[in-house]
């Protein structure tokens, strides 16, 4: 009989137009735990992508997570919460949108100036502060 995996994790929904929205496939940084609509750049020593913060070492904001994450001291990427996996394969990527409308409620480490390089803008609410507040990255 063969193996059946059970993919159960949660995927990051855009809050309009899903159809429009795309995503690319990154290889995170080693032994990270990162959440799915984490705000995540590029490491421009390693060409690895690592968790957006303005004042740290990555490039600008690139792209948004899609699901919950967990790379292995190896680099092999699981999709969850810890560094396993049904029948034990790892992924060598991950996909992470580069496009599409979010509730800036479910993004974690978007602020003004990732927002920017991310080329997005607010279409719904007054500032990423606003709990309604929706971003457009085209």
């Amino acid at each position: 009989m063969p193996q059946v995996h059970t993919f159960t994790v949660d995927k990051l929904q855009p809050a309009m137009n899903p159809d429009l929205a795309r995503t690319i496939s990154v290889k995170l940084v080693a032994s990270k735990t990162l959440a799915k609509g984490t705000v995540i750049g590029r490491v421009a020593a390693s060409n690895l992508w690592d968790a957006y913060v303005d004042t740290t070492t990555t490039d600008p904001a690139r792209a948004i997570l899609a699901y919950d994450v967990v790379t292995d001291a190896g680099g092999l990427h699981y999709f969850g919460a810890q560094a396993s996996s049904e029948h034990g394969q790892g992924e060598p990527s991950c996909p992470a949108y580069i496009t599409g409308d979010f509730n800036d409620a479910d993004l974690t480490g978007l602020d003004a100036a990732g927002l920017t390089n991310l080329g997005g803008r607010l279409i719904f609410g007054d500032d990423l502060s606003d709990p309604n507040a929706v971003v457009h990255i085209p």
